[in-house]
């Protein structure tokens, strides 16, 4: 029996990595759904602001992908509308899921396309966390034109929606108004069942930081918190710098840090060395303005290392499970005290809180159930 066709449109696929979530999102989506679903994934031929192609991948024809499905690297040659209907036609999907709310050719182009054929599969449209005020409040006069014409083109109307949470869901009936939307959380990236024993001592904490250099993560207000801290802190970060602006503000605050608050910005990094460096660091921080899911998240704690972050993510109530935190940026003082008694763990103390939060995200992951939401996505 001939599994139904399901074409992913994204901006990104692995092995790009510098866009983050909505990467790890498209992966890990076609990993746990290979099975049931015949996937094809038309994506750009480089990374986020990169200049060359991908190494190593095959341009401009069908692939086979490790993560199980068919993957088309489109280079900017082969991007247009006419390249667009002749993929489309190809495919000829039962199910088009695209993944992202402003996307020009992987979204908006797409759309036209499909539209102007007449192509009798589902439409889908997953906005990503894009929509979230924190989000729209980037490069605002830019979206608010790429939002009016979506709703010139009727959008809505023709489209059904992929909310990752109510508050997404809610984000999207506010822009788009009464809309048909499906609420189905991302899928998890693998747990690690043995997480790595690592040493701890009081006195010293190793913090680590996975995001993008963009002052939606609110790195600096981080920065400000360690100097209020009594102890060792080693903080380092791990991301590409988007804005050199923003960038440049860190590397100020880390210069005047007293000589016991050391910060290393590492630059950027493939998925494949991540789970190393959670493995290596007692505490995931990340005081963000926002996050869909955040994914980084989920991996350090699919690894065993407790976190604290705003609350401003779908991760919360960590503390009463000995998972870490979820503080208001608008409290640092919260931040203080949860960095502070990171410091001041023993060993005993460590294992407690790396214990709870592999137990935390075990709970909070049921892949069964997870399918089944997506099969009423694609129904």
């Amino acid at each position: 029996m001939h599994k139904p066709r399901l074409l992913v449109c994204t901006d990104w696929y692995d092995p790009a990595f510098k866009a983050g979530g909505p990467i790890r999102s498209c992966v890990n989506l076609v990993a746990h759904l290979h099975n049931i679903y015949d996937i094809y994934v038309f994506t750009g031929d480089r990374d986020l602001d990169e200049p060359q192609p991908l190494p190593g991948i095959i341009k401009d024809q069908w692939i086979e992908h490790a993560t199980g499905a068919k993957v088309w690297y489109a280079s900017s040659e082969k991007q247009g509308l006419a390249d667009i209907r002749g993929m489309l036609e190809f495919v000829r999907p039962q199910y088009l899921y695209l993944n992202s709310a402003f996307s020009k050719i992987f979204t908006i182009d797409i759309f036209r396309v499909a539209r102007k054929i007449g192509l009798s599969g589902k439409l889908i449209l997953s906005p990503r966390g894009m929509l979230k005020p924190s989000a729209l409040a980037i490069k605002p006069l830019k979206k608010k034109v790429f939002l009016l014409i979506a709703r010139l083109l009727g959008v809505s109307r023709s489209l059904h929606f992929h909310a990752t949470n109510q508050i997404e869901a809610e984000e999207i009936t506010s822009i788009f108004g009464k809309s048909d939307v499906t609420i189905a959380p991302n899928f998890p990236a693998p747990i690690n069942s043995t997480p790595k024993p690592l040493e701890k001592n009081t006195g010293f904490v190793r913090l680590l930081l996975v995001g993008r250099i963009h002052p939606i993560k609110n790195i600096d207000f981080l920065i400000r918190q360690l100097p209020a801290i009594q102890g060792e802190v080693l903080l380092n970060i791990i991301g590409v710098a988007e804005s050199s602006d923003y960038e440049e503000q860190c590397l100020q605050l880390i210069s005047v840090l007293p000589p016991d608050k050391k910060v290393n910005m590492m630059g950027e990094m493939p998925h494949s060395l991540l789970e190393q460096h959670i493995s290596s660091h007692h505490l995931f921080v990340l005081p963000t303005k926002g996050e869909n899911y955040g994914h980084a998240i989920a991996e350090s704690l699919g690894n065993g290392r407790p976190v604290l972050i705003s609350d401003q993510t779908p991760w919360r109530n960590l503390a009463e499970r000995k998972a870490g935190w979820d503080c208001s940026i608008s409290h640092p003082d919260c931040f203080r005290k949860a960095l502070q008694d990171a410091v001041d763990w023993n060993q005993a103390d460590f294992d407690m809180y790396c214990q709870g939060a592999l137990d935390y995200i075990k709970d909070q992951q049921d892949t069964t159930k997870l399918i089944n939401k997506y099969k009423q996505l694609f129904n």
